[in-house]
Formats: structure tokens, sequence, C-alpha cells
């Protein structure tokens, strides 16, 4: 389960939009069902695009005309002169503002004026701002393609609001539990695992701009022979600090524990084995200076915290809790990479 205020914040850090202000944060905050929350920052999103101007484009542009325009289609003109002499068909581009990324704003903002599930006040926010998509075609929600979206410079502005239109399509399930809205589950696990991953990314880089953060390729440490058809092994995230590497690998499951025929409760022995191929291949020295740590979601299962030394190399499991109030979300992250400073700063006075 995840507080639903909490979608905000991870979407404004892996969009870069995260607001400061005490009001803002509170204006947030107030929300207990989700899809008011999405609606009101879809609705914020809309005013930027307002204030620095809609996506325009060149479209591709084919049709029958009864003047010349670009390049004329000899194939189709000629089997149109049938039924229609006069008309030519042409083909050209034309500088316009009905873009897919567009496209699926309006529908959404279409679908989320007409859904029972959104309070009037957003709606009106939303219905408000609708006229600067006037000339853009409603499409059918139930079949975007979104692998088909891509972002530029030009467009990145619409990278989080997207996402937005993506989760109120998806149509977010909204459960209560001791008191508070909780999110259930989102129709596509993937979205939110790689929203999960990128978030702890985006937090850690924003906060700790005094380490080297990154993700990145992780090379088999073969000594003979061709690598070629091994898979590939991608972090989530690396944390570097002085000579040590923290290797993050986020995961957002249901179920953390697997169970033996022998009714055993265990952490997912793939996991583990996925976390320890990336540490025993990227410390190549065998120096002990590369770390590992499966960080999961509190989901329905709570993990407890594991750490233990394999093989020369520290490993730990731990838990990230996301149904509390985000601050806490912040120490938490805080407090994994400020232990495992300390413990390296340790480590080196005490060499030293």
């Amino acid at each position: 389960m995840i507080k639903v205020q909490n979608i905000y914040y991870m979407l404004a850090y892996v969009y870069k939009s995260i607001h400061h202000t005490n009001v803002e944060r509170k204006t947030y905050e107030s929300f207990e069902y989700a899809d008011n929350l999405i609606a009101a920052m879809l609705a914020d999103g809309i005013k930027r695009i307002v204030k620095f101007g809609v996506d325009t484009d060149y479209l591709a542009i084919q049709e029958y005309r009864c003047s010349i325009k670009g390049k004329i289609n000899i194939n189709e003109t000629v089997k149109c002169l049938a039924s229609s002499p006069r008309r030519i068909n042409c083909s050209y581009d034309e500088y316009s503002c009905n873009t897919y990324i567009n496209k699926i704003i309006k529908s959404t903002c279409d679908m989320v004026i007409r859904s029972s599930q959104v309070d009037r006040e957003y709606k009106k926010q939303i219905k408000n701002m609708m006229y600067i998509f006037q000339n853009v075609d409603i499409i059918d929600v139930r079949h975007i393609n979104w692998r088909k979206i891509r972002f530029n410079r030009n467009n990145n502005l619409y990278a989080l609001i997207i996402n937005l239109c993506y989760i109120l399509i998806e149509r977010m399930l909204v459960s209560e539990g001791k008191g508070v809205k909780l999110l259930r589950q989102f129709k596509n696990d993937d979205f939110m695992c790689d929203l999960y991953e990128r978030f702890i990314l985006a937090y850690y880089k924003k906060h700790y701009k005094n380490l080297t953060i990154d993700k990145r390729k992780i090379k088999w440490n073969v000594k003979d022979g061709d690598d070629a058809l091994l898979p590939e092994m991608r972090s989530d995230i690396m944390i570097h600090y002085k000579e040590y590497t923290l290797i993050i690998d986020a995961k957002y499951y249901k179920k953390i524990y697997q169970t033996s025929r022998f009714n055993k409760e265990t952490i997912r022995s793939m996991h583990l084995y996925q976390i320890y191929s990336y540490v025993k291949n990227f410390d190549v020295l065998h120096s002990g200076k590369i770390s590992g740590m499966l960080l999961y979601a509190n989901t329905e299962e709570i993990a407890p915290d594991i750490c233990c030394n394999i093989d020369g190399n520290d490993f730990c499991i731990k838990t990230l809790d996301l149904n509390t109030d985000f601050i806490n979300i912040q120490n938490q992250l805080n407090t994994i990479i400020d232990t495992w400073k300390n413990s390296i700063d340790f480590k080196v006075n005490k060499i030293t």
C-alpha cells in the first residue's frame, strides 16, 4: 500500500518538478482520494503548458484537395478521378498542435470531466483550461500506444503530465484502511516498479550531490571464454563514496518472501542471487569495498532488516515504508546512506 500523497512526491522527484513552498506542499498533502490528487496535479501541469506554450510539431498530412498543396500523389489521384475528377490527393507537412501527446492530454481531460470519481472543483479547473486544446482531436484512451511517446528538450515539460494521464487512464483503485485512503496496486505493475526505482535514484541524486550516484551496466568478470550469451546486468542505483560503492537493487513486489516445501519463509532466492552477482562481478579486485542492498517497497509484507557479510562483501536487505508521511520516507532513505557512509568513515579511520 502507498499513501496517496506520496505518489505526487515520487512523480515530482522523477520528473524534476518537486515543489518546495509550504503552500504547495500543504495543498497536495490535504488530499485523501487519489483521483482528486492526480486531477489537481494534471490541472497544475496544464497551467504550465498555458504559461510556456502548447507543444507543436510538423505533422504529415495526406488528403484530397481542390487545389495543389505540397506533393501530388499520382496513384491516389488517378484512382479517385472517376468519382471526384476535380480533387487531387496531396501530401504536405503542417505545423500543428494536434500532436499525439496533446491528443492524449485532451482525451484524458475529457475522461476526467466526465468521471464520477473526481470532485467538481477539479473538473472545473481542467475545463477552464481546455481552450488551449480546441484544435486537438480526442482519441480512444484504451488504444494509446505509450511506447510511441518520445520526449525532447521542446516537450520535456510534458513528461510528468503524460504520466499523470497514464495513471488516470489506468483507473486507480482506492481503498480505505485505518482511517487513511490508500492506493492499491496499479493495473500495470511494471509502471509502479519503474517509478519506485527511478524515484530512489532521483532522490539520492538531488539530496546527496557530494556523492557520485548513477546506474550502470555491470560486466561479467569473465577470465576466459565468450560472454556474448550471458544476460546483461544493469544496476538500479550505484552510490560511490571514497573507494567504496553501494549497489542498491530496488524491488517493488507484493510478496517479499518465498515459501519452501518445508513451509519455511525466506527472501526470494532469485533476488539474492541477482544482487550477489552484481556485487561479485563489480568487485573485480575482491577488495570487499563493494556492498549490495535489496531495498523492498513495503507493500503487503515487511521484511526485517538483515545485514551480513558473504564471502568478503557486505549485503543488506531493507524495506521502505511508503504508507507514511513523506518526511518519514525521507528519513528512511537518508538513514540508509548516512549509516553506510559512517561505517566507511569508521573503517577508514581505523585503518589510518
